[in-house]
């Protein structure tokens, strides 16, 4: 039985892969705390791990996704 994906679409799923990567470069990205992949900066959730990166950028959450205690009351 041949192969499910045929060599020309992977190399196209990879071509598509590299152009998306690039523009992922040419924008402001973090490092999830949890999973270690780089993120958007202004994504509310990492893709990869489904943590809250946007809490935790406002300092709403830690890395472990634990609610941050606020003090200035």
């Amino acid at each position: 039985m041949p192969n499910s994906y045929p060599v020309k679409q992977v190399e196209m799923q990879k071509e598509r892969w590299n152009r998306q990567m690039d523009h992922v470069k040419n924008e402001e990205y973090v490092v999830c705390p949890r999973c270690e992949q780089e993120v958007y900066k202004d994504a509310a959730i990492c893709p990869f791990c489904k943590f809250g990166i946007m809490a935790w950028l406002e300092g709403e959450i830690d890395e472990n996704g634990d609610p941050i205690k606020n003090n200035s009351k």
